[in-house]
């Protein structure tokens, strides 16, 4: 894209650091970082989609913002136009997909299978000694 991050339009959001401005178009964040987000603004309006990678990883921070963000697709009145993207290679898309549906959204359901390219593994004969600088 040819950014600089955190100067342009892709920057990152962490506890005690945020890469982020007002030109920051696709924005990396912790689930703590998108839970505070979310209390603080339940329709999450700064977005129009939210992708949340790993669901399968669940932890309270995730399972919350999953309860607020089904509350304002649920409803249209709250918030018509934003999309949300749940990621995992492992789930089980049923689970999330009814409890969602549950909640009045529209939940559209995309599987992909294993790999889609040829993947070879190498192993050195002998562990390899990394220095770091």
């Amino acid at each position: 894209m040819g950014t600089i991050l955190g100067e342009g339009q892709v920057g990152y959001a962490v506890r005690f650091d945020d890469k982020t401005n007002i030109n920051t178009r696709i924005k990396f964040c912790t689930d703590g970082i998108l839970l505070r987000e979310a209390v603080l603004d339940p329709t999450l309006s700064r977005y129009t989609i939210v992708i949340i990678d790993e669901i399968h990883e669940r932890s309270l921070y995730t399972d919350t913002v999953l309860g607020l963000v089904s509350n304002t697709l649920g409803d249209a009145t709250l918030r018509d136009n934003i999309k949300v993207v749940l990621m995992s290679a492992t789930v089980v898309a049923d689970k999330f997909k009814d409890y969602f549906l549950k909640s009045g959204c529209k939940v559209n359901t995309v599987l992909v299978p294993g790999r889609t390219h040829p993947v070879a593994l190498y192993y050195t004969p002998t562990p390899v000694i990394t220095t770091t600088t």
